[in-house]
């Protein structure tokens, strides 16, 4: 009897088991210190006073309560032990890697969840799992949990958990899921009104939504509306303006092209008119396709933000006429990605990141401009890169309208593992490669 071809092994997981490991230990960044430290605020008793309090510890937090409640549960067994007591950016190295366990697990579960809703779009057993491993190794959501190490998978978990609801048909607990993930980063929003506008037409519904959607937001606000801290931490948090930034000067009048074309996105999502359960999934991943593109097309972005696109990618991907051709250009972002980190992130998400990680002292003792990054991707194209950036993603969200998706869902892709396979371990080796070069050099 022949034996049925297998397009995953035990072989794929161990590779992506090793590499994932060897990069969870070895590199991080230092903002997970700052949220996981803070947490210890509230294991102190301070709940009401959390904002105020931390201002002499942590001089002040930038997120809602959700992030540190998270990690304040997390580190209770930390707390008990006697590990950490009070809030501090210091924290022994077995402690930060406590911290960037919490988020790495639930970059796992939300590759389970990519696998559930995969189900859900009809793609089948087979392509479904497939799917949840093309988004657990792509080289851009690799980097940002397991290399930039933070935690903006807890958004991205809580909004693929809304998606899936939503395709369950149960509509409350789709606005929900989305109301939390807006407390963790405000991406969610403007994912949820497109997905929503998509969805449902009639207009009262869709307030009604829009208000079970807030209410998380809402009573976090409210509870710590009189706290100074508060407010000049989320409220004046400088990263919340990036997409502020992003305007057209006409006369003495500015108009912002974000929230411009988010609205158009916005509007043709409420305009398009679907019956079939394959239309509405098409077209909901090219919504949030475009939506991706003008937020990270037009305004600024911070490297382990990109993870919230990822999911996207990925659905768009396993749809799309051309997957090898897709999997190809991950490999091109990838390295887009990497030269714009060499220039706008030197010396911080770059191979600095060694610097928290399990070579941190001796890192830090001697990585320096001997070479860097900056030495090893040449200067002469530099000031491309974000137009290429753009362009490639432009290609990505054009290309993912349902035009050019299969007729059929679950049609078979695993002839392309190979691919898939090639993606990976290109796409990671063409930040991690530099990194450890630049550490060996600096040692020698």
């Amino acid at each position: 009897m022949k034996k049925k071809f297998e397009p995953l092994t035990y072989i794929d997981y161990i590779i992506f088991m090793i590499i994932g490991v060897f990069c969870f230990f070895v590199f991080e960044h230092g903002d997970i210190l700052h949220t996981g430290g803070s947490s210890f605020a509230y294991l102190n008793g301070h709940i009401l006073d959390f904002y105020d309090y931390n201002v002499a510890y942590m001089e002040g937090n930038a997120y809602l309560p959700s992030s540190y409640i998270l990690f304040a549960i997390w580190n209770i067994p930390i707390r008990l032990l006697g590990l950490m007591t009070v809030p501090s950016f210091v924290a022994p190295y077995g402690v930060l890697m406590w911290y960037k366990l919490l988020p790495t697990l639930v970059y796992l579960g939300t590759g389970f969840l990519v696998y559930k809703i995969a189900m859900e779009f009809e793609f089948g057993s087979l392509k479904s799992k497939i799917s949840a491993f093309v988004f657990l190794t792509t080289p851009i959501g690799f980097y940002s949990q397991f290399i930039f190490g933070q935690y903006d998978i807890f958004t991205v978990f809580l909004v693929l958990l809304g998606i899936y609801m939503l395709l369950k048909g149960k509509r409350w607990q789709f606005c929900l899921m989305f109301g939390l993930a807006i407390t963790f980063k405000y991406f969610a929003l403007l994912i949820f009104v497109p997905v929503l506008l998509l969805v449902e037409k009639d207009i009262w519904k869709i307030i009604k939504s829009g208000i079970i959607a807030v209410i998380p937001f809402a009573a976090e606000v409210l509870i710590y509306k009189g706290s100074p801290a508060f407010k000049s931490g989320v409220f004046g948090f400088n990263a919340v303006g990036y997409i502020g930034d992003a305007v057209i000067e006409i006369g003495n009048y500015t108009i912002n092209i974000v929230v411009l074309l988010w609205a158009l996105v916005c509007a043709w999502a409420y305009y398009t008119d679907l019956k079939e359960r394959k239309d509405i999934i098409k077209w909901g991943v090219f919504f949030c396709n475009l939506v991706v593109f003008v937020v990270f097309g037009f305004a600024k972005w911070h490297p382990q933000w990109l993870l919230f696109a990822v999911p996207f990618w990925v659905f768009a991907s396993m749809m799309n006429k051309r997957f090898n051709v897709r999997m190809i250009i991950d490999i091109g972002l990838m390295f887009v990605f990497t030269y714009i980190i060499a220039y706008e992130y030197m010396e911080n998400a770059d191979h600095y990141l060694l610097i928290y990680g399990a070579f941190g002292k001796t890192a830090l003792a001697n990585l320096n401009n001997m070479l860097t990054f900056a030495h090893i991707f040449p200067s002469t194209f530099a000031p491309a890169m974000h137009t290429i950036f753009v362009g490639i993603l432009a290609i990505m969200t054009f290309f993912s309208h349902p035009k050019y998706c299969t007729d059929k869902l679950d049609e078979d892709v695993s002839k392309d593992i190979w691919w898939i396979r090639i993606r990976f371990v290109l796409g990671v080796a063409i930040f991690v490669v530099p990194a450890l070069y630049c550490l060996i050099y600096a040692l020698k």
